[in-house]
């Protein structure tokens, strides 16, 4: 919609803009758990105190949310979500859960920025071709879009909350690119617009915005899109067969829905094993490289604040990529990961359970 889009240099120089726009220094921002590792630095770096509320195969509890607000004193500036196949869980966030967040927002003015580098990273999940569950763009259930998509005025301020879409085409076309968008009320981009650095050097994208809109109208974009959604479907079923079949007993924390885009799965270690970091500790030196669930936290280390967020959630957790590596390449990743893992010390930490799933 015109108006309702502001280029920038990706997501996270996305996030880097609506916290300067949206927030204050000492607000309170929430992030679901597990979450973007590097998310939460972008939030503190602006004086923000980060918070966690817990995720589960639908993404995050909206619910625990709900009750943080109306029954625990939490007062959110700002809730941040990675919305569609997540980073790292790969869930993805139903209507009904999407639609609930957005009246919660609304009820409390507060804002949701959703984090969509891949929202185009999906394909169709194993027995929905059509795939009928495809969710609309979270910023589509901001109150004030709908008001202006039947041409009716609102608040359209900074002071009623509302929700925000960022998304990126840096990581699906060529990183170097560094073009993303933030999709937002008149009020929110014509903010951003105001900022110094913005009105005195103009748009951030340039040139790579330019070869990004050719792509995208000659139908290059798309085409590339389809190949590429194919190609991650086939990695992501190589790499959770692999899983499944691990000699040590590896757990795929399959979200509702299955895992149907994005680059990542989230994977239990067994309860024998040491806790997430020795195991990434150990799978580098096998020449794998997995990501510590302990890092998925946009908290500070040492914080805590829910008692669904506890470290020994995580501690038991790794996030896996399949974006780079074909099939019988990530089989031999996890037959290394499966060595390291039983190689690792024996760990007495608790082995607890991430939320609901749907499967396993």
């Amino acid at each position: 919609m015109p108006g309702w889009l502001f280029a920038t240099g990706g997501c996270s120089h996305g996030l880097e803009l609506l916290a300067s726009v949206l927030c204050r220094p000492g607000d309170v921002v929430v992030c679901e758990e597990p979450t973007y590792f590097l998310a939460g630095q972008i939030w503190r770096d602006h004086g923000l105190e980060v918070q966690a509320i817990g995720s589960d195969g639908e993404g995050l509890r909206v619910d625990s949310l709900a009750h943080a607000i109306e029954h625990e004193g939490l007062r959110p500036k700002l809730v941040y979500t990675v919305s569609s196949c997540a980073n790292p869980s790969g869930a993805t966030m139903p209507h009904a859960r999407r639609l609930a967040l957005a009246q919660l927002a609304r009820r409390h003015r507060f804002w949701v920025v959703a984090d969509e580098a891949y929202h185009l990273l999906r394909w169709a999940p194993e027995g929905d071709e059509a795939d009928t569950g495809r969710p609309v763009r979270m910023v589509a259930h901001d109150w004030e879009y709908a008001s202006a998509a039947r041409g009716a005025s609102g608040e359209d301020g900074l002071t009623s909350g509302g929700i925000v879409s960022v998304s990126s085409w840096s990581k699906v076309l060529a990183p170097t690119l560094r073009i993303g968008w933030i999709e937002a009320r008149p009020s929110v981009v014509g903010a951003l617009a105001r900022r110094g650095y913005v009105f005195s050097g103009g748009n951030p994208a340039g040139i790579s915005a330019e070869v990004v809109a050719e792509a995208i109208l000659s139908g290059g974009a798309a085409q590339h899109m389809r190949g590429l959604c194919a190609a991650y479907a086939k990695r992501c079923a190589a790499l959770c067969a692999a899983v499944r079949a691990s000699e040590a007993g590896l757990t795929l924390r399959v979200p509702c829905g299955g895992y149907s885009g994005g680059y990542f799965v989230w994977v239990r270690l067994p309860p024998y094993a040491a806790d997430s970091e020795a195991v990434e500790e150990a799978a580098l030196e096998a020449g794998v490289a997995v990501l510590a669930g302990t890092r998925c936290s946009a908290r500070a280390r040492g914080v805590t604040n829910s008692s669904e967020c506890d470290g020994a959630e995580l501690s038991r957790h790794v996030r896996l990529c399949f974006a780079m590596l074909k099939g019988s390449e990530l089989e031999e990743a996890v037959r290394r990961l499966s060595r390291a893992t039983l190689a690792s010390p024996a760990s007495s930490t608790r082995c607890p359970t991430w939320g609901t799933t749907c499967s396993g």
